[in-house]
């Protein structure tokens, strides 16, 4: 009969045994650095988690997990090919919009008695930096692993009309044994300029397979942190104002318990999404400090049993319930041969709040300057699977 101490012994080395051969699976398995026949370059975790990206934009093309019935589902739009995204009109599939998120104002802003005017691409405003953004240019991949990937970007000085050089660089990572998406992006820039990076990834919990449901109007959204917004035009852009998001009301995502579909509210949010147009296209003032990263939302479908927590080191977070789709755009061939219909993702943009270079009385650093150091975004995103999926 084996003594206590001796069985103890034995599990403790069959532990770090399999911690051992666990960190040696994830380290060493084959890499290859270069794209599939597709263009994508793809990274993997023993989670099951598996994402997709492509040079344009360093944008993420798909994102693969299993529901709650075991179904893998690709819960992000995006296109079949990494040349299809070198063709296809620019609309921000999964990719690091800059060198300014979201709309700057007459695509102007004065800095330091100066009065610079940008690439106008959105009624007379600049959106995502204009029409060569960043996530319509080529990244260079510099590093990749089985866990993660390196994009970097050289944006010229007097690009899109903006002053300065920056060396940009996004660094994409799956946790290795846990189900979670990591993006971080750093800039270092050569003299002062306007800046705010994101990443602009359109989410369908349901993989877009829910064909009896095929808009995010059954997704729940919870964000604790939501009480006010940033008030905005017809056109999107902000007027200067901080609006309390009423309990109850349209843009209350805060106070529900359990969660509040986003449907539920959505005809009533009159022109959230721009003139005529019901629905969301709203930054919501997170804080009004710098903050440390901190759970900002969380996305769920109760049809996949599919959810998603999102974290974040930002002020704002802009959310866009893709108003703007016709049910022409067609699904990527791992998603069937759908298409998006009107309200049919989400996008949730970790950022700053909107057109800060333009609203001086809100303070906070609209520019950035050499001094400054190297300029940080991060964003986690943290997946669940619940057994109640109702498939």
């Amino acid at each position: 009969m084996h003594s206590r101490p001796a069985v103890k012994t034995a599990q403790s080395l069959l532990l770090l045994l399999f911690c051992f051969l666990l960190l040696y699976i994830t380290t060493h398995q084959p890499i290859t650095t270069q794209p599939d026949e597709t263009g994508k370059y793809t990274l993997t975790s023993l989670s099951g988690l598996r994402a997709q990206f492509v040079p344009r934009g360093a944008s993420l093309s798909n994102l693969f997990l299993h529901d709650s019935h075991g179904i893998e589902r690709d819960i992000v739009m995006g296109l079949d090919t990494a040349h299809a995204y070198s063709t296809a009109p620019n609309d921000h599939l999964g990719g690091i919009v800059g060198r300014y998120a979201n709309r700057i104002r007459n695509a102007s802003f004065v800095m330091d008695g100066t009065e610079y005017h940008l690439d106008a691409n959105d009624n007379g405003h600049t959106l995502h930096g204009g029409r060569g953004g960043w996530d319509s240019r080529e990244w260079t991949v510099t590093e990749l692993s089985q866990h993660h990937i390196v994009f970097t970007l050289t944006d010229a000085g007097g690009a899109m009309g903006f002053p300065a050089k920056v060396e940009a660089t996004v660094r994409y990572s799956l946790h290795p044994v846990e189900q979670e998406w990591g993006v971080e992006i750093s800039a270092v820039v050569e003299e002062k300029t306007p800046l705010m990076l994101t990443s602009h990834v359109y989410w369908n919990l349901d993989g877009f397979g829910n064909v009896e449901e095929p808009t995010v109007r059954k997704h729940t959204l919870e964000m604790p942190d939501a009480g006010k917004r940033i008030d905005v035009d017809e056109e999107l852009v902000p007027t200067g104002e901080l609006l309390v998001n009423d309990v109850g009301g349209p843009w209350d995502f805060w106070s529900h318990y359990p969660p509040r579909e986003i449907g539920d509210g959505m005809e009533n949010a009159v022109g959230g999404c721009g003139k005529g147009c019901n629905g969301y296209d709203t930054c919501f003032a997170i804080s009004e400090h710098d903050v440390e990263e901190k759970y900002v939302a969380r996305l769920a479908s109760e049809w996949s049993g599919i959810s998603m927590e999102v974290y974040s080191d930002q002020q704002g977070f802009q959310v866009y319930s893709c108003s703007g789709e016709t049910g022409e755009r067609k699904l990527k061939k791992t998603q069937g041969d759908g298409t998006v219909a009107k309200y049919g993702c989400l996008v949730m943009e970790v950022q700053d709040w909107i057109d800060r270079v333009n609203h001086p009385e809100w303070g906070g650093m609209p520019f950035w300057t050499p001094e400054m150091g190297e300029y940080k975004v991060k964003m986690r995103y943290r997946f669940d699977t619940a057994r109640t999926g109702k498939i």
